[in-house]
């Protein structure tokens, strides 16, 4: 696999940078929860590891709600500032949301708006009332009953909208599970049964998230149907790493066409479609209504905590190739990086199959799979929502030193590897970055400084 760099520069953000930092600054107090345990090495490779941590922590800071929020929103008398498009407020303001994010964007959403939202429900990470928006527990990576009554509850919120009134949709990674409304013919353990299957045999977000768009009654532009006539904002963090409408979330709010054609293309490449019931095969070549939000606006992305990263390195005199929406399978990826000449900055989404019954994630994965190649120097990835596949940690960070105390503890890299379990190899070797729900969600970030 051969990438190609992106040939940008930063100016503005380099000059705030190098304003505001003489050095790079560990994250022990910000996002990285255990950045002592990773800094606790030899000398000699902290320095790299102190440049990566920050990096990662500057980028995870300028995708975070309490930033783009901000940024983003104003209110004026009555007018909302959206984007630099002016909405007045005639009638009711709602707000709906979905995501890992959506938690974090209703709290900051509240910050600026606080009683001029009349009414509103998110499905996020906690259980908590922000003023008078009502958050709601839901289920990842698999949606459960209590996740789908929370979005039965969204759209009787919608379709009660009048033309006169405004609603405000807040989307994030993650939102395809905990905003789920399945087609009636088609039940929630048949949906999950099938993501799973999907998922283990390697399925990327892009086909995860064409079948779903297809069984479900509020993806595709299907929420958005029910939230006419209505006005219709929807503020997006996008963990997608081109930035595809449609599969942020399963893109809500974004009608697509009829994908009932590409959905049975996806079923059968994974040799389920001759198992699937009747009910799944009439939802997928059924048209449902769709309709788009007046506007759809992406406030923060993987391209942007990629640029934020880049410029942590900069500083330091670090000559470095940036790589914005890398996918694949990561073996090919981690192949590619042990590679590579240059030290590096990396947006990624890659694909892996499970093969054992371990503990660890496609970042984990990554980490360790180019460690295991001979690359020489310090490698980080982390999923920027905080948590990697079955794992409580957000990635993992590598050196020559996490090989020598592997060699030391007779610690056999392939056998973790084989067994999808590279958490417990760096529980053991001292390389997992805990963070936990950090509040964002826009994709994997990848930072490499060669020796």
């Amino acid at each position: 696999m051969e990438f190609r760099a992106a040939n940008l520069k930063y100016p503005l953000l380099s000059y705030l940078y190098m304003k505001n930092q003489n050095r790079a600054r560990p994250a022990g107090d910000g996002f990285i929860k255990n950045c002592n345990e990773l800094l606790d090495v030899p000398e000699e490779r902290r320095a790299r590891r102190e440049i990566v941590l920050d990096a990662l922590e500057k980028a995870i800071a300028s995708v975070h709600p309490d930033t783009v929020i901000p940024e983003n929103v104003g209110l004026s008398d009555n007018f909302l500032d959206i984007g630099g498009r002016e909405f007045p407020l005639k009638g009711r303001l709602a707000v709906i949301g979905m995501g890992k994010a959506a938690y974090h964007m209703a709290l900051a959403l509240d910050r600026i708006l606080g009683e001029r939202v009349d009414y509103g429900i998110v499905n996020s990470i906690k259980e908590e009332r922000i003023g008078n928006i009502e958050v709601r527990k839901a289920a990842h990576p698999f949606p459960d009953e209590q996740t789908v009554k929370s979005t039965e509850k969204a759209v009787e919120l919608a379709k009660s909208l009048g033309k006169d009134d405004l609603a405000i949709v807040l989307i994030s990674g993650g939102g395809s599970s905990m905003f789920c409304l399945p087609h009636p013919d088609v039940s929630l353990e048949e949906m999950v049964g099938m993501t799973k299957e999907m998922m283990e045999k390697g399925a990327d977000i892009w086909e995860l998230n064409t079948v779903r768009r297809s069984l479900s009654m509020v993806k595709g532009g299907g929420f958005a149907a029910y939230l006419r006539p209505a006005r219709t904002i929807s503020l997006i963090i996008s963990d997608v790493v081109d930035n595809h409408l449609p599969s942020i979330a399963s893109g809500p709010t974004v009608a697509v066409e009829d994908e009932g054609e590409k959905a049975e293309e996806i079923l059968r490449k994974y040799g389920l479609w001759d198992d699937v019931s009747e009910g799944v095969r009439k939802a997928i070549r059924e048209r449902k209504e769709r309709a788009d939000a007046d506007l759809n606006l992406i406030i923060a992305d993987n391209r942007r905590a990629v640029n934020h990263a880049s410029v942590v390195l900069t500083p330091h005199g670090l000559d470095h190739q940036i790589f914005h929406g890398i996918r694949g399978d990561v073996r090919k990826i981690a192949k590619s990086i042990a590679g590579m000449r240059m030290c590096a900055v990396m947006g990624v989404e890659t694909t892996t199959e499970v093969r054992g019954n371990g503990t660890g994630g496609r970042n984990q994965e990554l980490v360790l799979r180019t460690l295991s190649l001979g690359f020489e120097g310090t490698i980080a990835s982390v999923g920027t929502d905080g948590i990697d596949g079955n794992s409580p940690y957000a990635g993992a960070i590598a050196d020559e030193h996490t090989r020598r105390v592997a060699e030391e503890k007779g610690l056999d890299v392939e056998e973790f590897l084989n067994n999808s379990d590279s958490s417990s190899f760096f529980e053991k070797t001292g390389g997992a970055i805990r963070t936990g729900h950090t509040g964002t969600n826009v994709a994997d970030l990848v930072v490499v400084v060669k020796r």
